[in-house]
């Protein structure tokens, strides 16, 4: 992923990071997302990842369809 997209991405998915049970850090580097994520159970990691992944997937489709005028 290209480092400025990465970056963004990040910034864009920090908003987000104070969850219900445990927290989430989200980092770029070299161009590839960090995720650290703190929580007391296998559930909530599981929660807080799919939530995560899914917006990235969004934000990601969002870009694409910006940058090249359609979807995959």
């Amino acid at each position: 992923m290209d480092p400025d997209l990465a970056e963004d991405v990040a910034f864009s998915l920090n908003v987000n990071k104070k969850l219900n049970r445990g927290n989430i850090e989200i980092d770029s580097r070299d161009g590839e997302l960090v995720f650290v994520i703190d929580t007391p159970d296998l559930t909530a990691m599981r929660a807080a990842l799919n939530t995560h992944l899914r917006l990235l997937s969004m934000i990601l489709n969002t870009w694409e369809v910006v940058e090249n005028g359609k979807s995959r």
